[in-house]
């Protein structure tokens, strides 16, 4: 088995193992990895360029994206900071990402943090964007360093017309 399919496998036994701690209403953890993890995933949200966010992102071949645009998934650093290039291309900037919900979970090396997110900036086209949308972001601690090793962005879809619900809220 890969490394990166050991790393994803053991994260996934983490979160049905800690299942009832990642479905309380906290916003960060109690430990000090969950603070780390915590910090880690406001500072990705401070970057204003492709090169600021990859230093939270396993830059070799072990990072697995699903990003919200196609395609359905991107291996490794060099891919996911392409599909980076492009993106902060379409939004100059300045960006904002609020989180609306953020919630973090780690157990000794491997760390969990989902969120629902709220993105806004100014397209290359000169008009406003807004984008809510849900990330999950696995992490490992390599050499002191929190590192995402896969995350997954999503955002809601009507099923009934099929199209993305790009603006969605959560409910009380």
């Amino acid at each position: 088995m890969k490394k990166s399919g050991i790393i994803l496998g053991l994260a996934a036994a983490a979160i049905m193992t800690c299942g009832i701690g990642l479905r309380s209403n906290a916003i960060a953890g109690t430990s000090s990895n969950d603070a780390e993890i915590s910090a880690v995933e406001h500072h990705l949200a401070e970057a204003q360029t492709a090169a600021a966010a990859m230093k939270y992102y396993d830059p070799g071949a072990d990072l697995l994206v699903y990003d919200i645009v196609p395609p359905a998934e991107y291996k490794g650093g060099p891919a996911w900071r392409k599909d980076l290039d492009g993106f902060f291309a379409n939004f100059p900037g300045p960006s904002k990402i609020e989180f609306l919900v953020l919630k973090v979970e780690s157990s000794g090396k491997l760390g969990v943090a989902y969120s629902v997110q709220r993105f806004t900036s100014t397209g290359k086209d000169g008009k406003p964007f807004v984008l809510v949308f849900r990330a999950t972001d696995v992490l490992h601690k390599r050499d002191g360093k929190w590192l995402i090793v896969h995350e997954h962005l999503s955002v809601p879809v009507d099923l009934t017309t099929g199209k993305p619900d790009l603006q969605s809220t959560i409910p009380d």
